[in-house]
C-alpha cells in the first residue's frame, strides 16, 4: 500500500489528506478523465503520450481499477482543467470528525 500526503482546498479552507486511496474517489475521477477527454477530443493514447505512459494506464485509471499517483493526478487535473479537491470523500461530513 502506498501513503502520500496531499493538501485539498475545499470551502472551509485546506484539509489534509494523509492516504489517497481511502479518501479519493475513483469513480467520480474515472467519469471526470473521461468527460475531460472527450471535451478535449483527445483519445487514450493522446492522453497517454501526454502523460509518458500507456493507453490502458489511462483506461485503467477511467475505469477505476487504478489509483494515479499523486503527481500524475495534480498533472492530469491541470490538463483537464479540474478541481483536485472534486475528487476526494469529505471525511468529515461523512464521519462528523474532522481529518
Amino acid at each position: 500500500m502506498w501513503f502520500h500526503v496531499f493538501y485539498a482546498e475545499n470551502n472551509v479552507g485546506i484539509n489534509k489528506v494523509e492516504n489517497m486511496k481511502h479518501n479519493f474517489d475513483n469513480d467520480r475521477f474515472g467519469e471526470a478523465l473521461r468527460n475531460g477527454l472527450l471535451a478535449k477530443k483527445m483519445s487514450y493514447r493522446d492522453m497517454g503520450q501526454v502523460m509518458k505512459c500507456s493507453h490502458s494506464h489511462i483506461h485503467s485509471l477511467i475505469t477505476g481499477r487504478a489509483i494515479p499517483r499523486i503527481t500524475d493526478f495534480l498533472y492530469l487535473c491541470d490538463v483537464l482543467e479540474l478541481a483536485p479537491s472534486d475528487y476526494f470523500f469529505d471525511t468529515y461530513n461523512r464521519t462528523g470528525l474532522p481529518f
